[in-house]
């Protein structure tokens, strides 16, 4: 018994393992891709609603780590070109509902690297503007001001609130909120990594990744295909995401109609989400059994209430 949890605890620590290496990988596409200067101003412009073009800023080589986050850097910093304005990405696929504090101690720290101090009236600090790119399934609910998560202390007559509008605020792009033809058009492929984002784990995948290839280059096209390769292997497995990545080459060669090739891998993406509900079931039905053993049922009741064979009744007992 005590080999048996032993075994189980080094599975599950395999698993954990493999989900982290997968979700540093996803991470790691992601800011790759924004240290690009095009592929930036896309996440601006749209964040901010800017007109920036790339030649219009550069990356902030200044290494800085926060003095409360030395094991966390920004995921990207960028400089306007001329100015002491920054530009701080953070890319996050869960939620963070401490991010305004950490904004506030990224751009505290880019305008501390900066720092040009005169004592004079018309001295101005640096302006570091916070995005984050969110590409979660939930939406994005945490706060945007640093206001909104802090204390506040209430006399009995008024509440005193920080005024600080600007310190740790950060504007959001929540994939939830993008539509599908808006990430497909854009001349990014980061928003074609964010549409497969928004996608993934739902046969709509099929029909995105086909829609696509018209939209992308011949560096694009070997992007998504190592993407489809090393990343949606943790929804799919290995078998299911190489068949995918099969007919996505096929597509890319004209080989069959479109329709046929959004078919495919939406069969494939179904099949193996029916297979793993069944198993999830099955294993739901499995936890049941073991309850009522320990509670006393007979092998047959047990068999009878969750329709598990007698022998598979019999392993759990057994166990």
């Amino acid at each position: 018994m005590e080999h048996k949890k032993s075994t189980n605890k080094s599975r599950n620590n395999n698993m954990k393992s493999n989900n982290k290496k997968i979700d540093n990988e996803h991470d790691k596409v992601v800011k790759e891709l924004l240290k690009e200067e095009d592929e930036e101003v896309y996440i601006l412009n749209k964040a901010l609603r800017l007109s920036l073009k790339s030649d219009e800023i550069e990356i902030y080589t200044n290494s800085f780590v926060t003095s409360n986050y030395k094991y966390k850097e920004a995921d990207c910093v960028y400089k306007l070109k001329g100015k002491n304005v920054f530009f701080v990405v953070e890319h996050q696929s869960v939620i963070d509902f401490r991010m305004p504090y950490r904004m506030s101690n990224y751009q505290i720290e880019v305008m501390r690297s900066c720092e040009n101090y005169k004592n004079t009236k018309d001295n101005k600090e640096a302006l570091v503007i916070g995005v984050v790119l969110y590409t979660g399934r939930a939406e994005w609910t945490a706060e945007r001001y640093i206001r909104n998560i802090q204390h506040y202390f209430d006399d009995g007559v008024k509440t005193i609130l920080g005024d600080n509008k600007t310190l740790g605020n950060y504007t959001i792009i929540d994939i939830n909120k993008c539509t599908e033809e808006e990430l497909l058009i854009a001349k990014s492929l980061i928003s074609k990594v964010m549409l497969i984002e928004k996608v993934r784990k739902t046969e709509d995948l099929g029909k995105v990744l086909i829609k696509m290839i018209k939209y992308l280059d011949a560096r694009g096209l070997k992007y998504i295909d190592n993407l489809i390769k090393n990343i949606l292997v943790e929804d799919l497995g290995e078998e299911k995401a190489e068949e995918i990545l099969i007919i996505y080459r096929k597509a890319i060669k004209g080989e069959g109609s479109d329709e046929e090739m959004e078919l495919a891998i939406s069969k494939t993406i179904h099949d193996e989400i029916v297979t793993r509900e069944r198993r999830g079931e099955k294993q739901g039905r499995k936890n049941v059994a073991k309850k009522l053993l320990i509670m006393g049922y007979s092998i047959d009741e047990v068999g009878k209430i969750t329709e598990l064979s007698k022998k598979e009744v019999e392993e759990l007992k057994s166990k």
